[in-house]
């Protein structure tokens, strides 16, 4: 990627960034902001842009970011993000400190171009991370300024184009479509329609969770675990016959193969306590959520076998690999948008 330089303006710019790339699960969970916990995400955005500047928080199942849009030097954003973040959280400094990546201007747009481009995700190409920055974005939108807003509207425009002239998303996996691919694996020579399976969630994972297994013949052998009244459009659109409230959950774990684990729940929905080691069951697990539904220790009794996003993260990268070739395509069509944002960029301090 060029060293371009965008503009004195964009030295306001600023991330810091807790990823996949520098923290495992147990870390990145720490700091992430679930939906239904929006109280916590609103009164973060009230004090880092009281304190700091202009705020974006983007809060995925593998990121949580920080951009900001400040007056202040780029040591007193960092030092101030951090012990905010410290306080919030309820985490060490240093724990933040390990694990966090801090880029300023020109590499702090590039960084977030990058992510819209599906280049930064665990699947190179993938598509839900341009729904997410878009959700991020609105839900931030009266924290923001007129260069954050250019830059997040720049940034979704440049994920679509990237998708649109390269190949970087073709045979890109969901990672539901990639954790069910090793789940099907994983129960050799049966096939995943031949398993009871439930799903805890009735949101968009949980969504593309059905696609893949509508497209394998298995509907009749699926129950949806869900508070929300929006299941009902998914037992509808799947014909999906079966439902059970989360209250009932636990009396129904062994009427399960496998369980997908999808929902915005900020705390752990299955516990070990929940299975009886004397029943010779074997279950599949997989929790595609941060913070995790599943309580990790689950994975210490013999007949669980459990899957996180860390465990994903090592099974997809022979998918990555496959369409590496895209990426300078992509590189090069994010470089022309920087282009395009520095002519901006230049108009808007010439009418200050």
């Amino acid at each position: 990627m060029s060293n371009y330089i965008v503009s004195q303006l964009s030295s306001q710019i600023f991330v810091l960034s807790i990823d996949y790339k520098s923290s495992p699960i147990e870390v990145r969970e720490k700091f992430a902001f679930s939906m239904l916990s929006s109280v916590k995400f609103e009164e973060a955005l009230q004090i880092l842009s009281t304190e700091i500047g202009y705020t974006v928080i983007v809060s995925t199942c593998n990121r949580t970011e920080f951009y900001f849009s400040s007056k202040y030097s780029a040591e007193e954003v960092k030092q101030k993000a951090i012990h905010i973040i410290s306080e919030l959280k309820k985490v060490d400094i240093s724990l933040i400190c390990e694990h966090l990546n801090f880029k300023i201007g020109n590499q702090a747009i590039e960084h977030l171009f990058r992510v819209s481009a599906g280049l930064e995700s665990m699947i190179l190409g993938e598509g839900q991370i341009l729904n997410q920055l878009k959700t991020a974005y609105s839900q931030c939108f009266k924290y923001t300024d007129s260069f954050l807003n250019q830059l997040f509207q720049k940034a979704l425009a440049v994920g679509k184009k990237v998708r649109t002239q390269t190949e970087i998303a073709k045979g890109a996996m969901s990672v539901p479509a990639a954790a069910l691919q090793i789940i099907q694996g994983l129960i050799l020579p049966q096939e995943i329609s031949q398993k009871n399976i439930m799903i805890l969630g009735s949101g968009q994972v949980a969504e593309l969770c059905l696609d893949h297994l509508h497209s394998q013949g298995a509907t009749n052998n699926i129950t949806l675990v869900s508070r929300s009244e929006s299941h009902t459009l998914l037992l509808t659109k799947y014909g999906i016959t079966k439902s059970i409230n989360y209250t009932q959950l636990q009396n129904y774990l062994y009427d399960y193969d496998i369980i997908l684990a999808c929902t915005n729940a900020p705390h752990y929905i299955i516990k070990p306590e929940y299975f009886e080691a004397e029943k010779s069951k074997e279950f599949i697990i997989c929790d595609m959520t941060l913070p995790r539904n599943i309580d990790p220790q689950v994975a210490q009794m013999d007949f669980i076998k459990l899957i996180d996003l860390d465990y994903l993260q090592k099974t997809i990268k022979e998918n990555t690999l496959k369409r590496s070739g895209q990426i300078e395509k992509a590189e090069e069509l994010i470089y022309l948008e920087m282009k395009r944002l520095q002519k901006w960029l230049e108009m808007k301090l010439s009418v200050v």
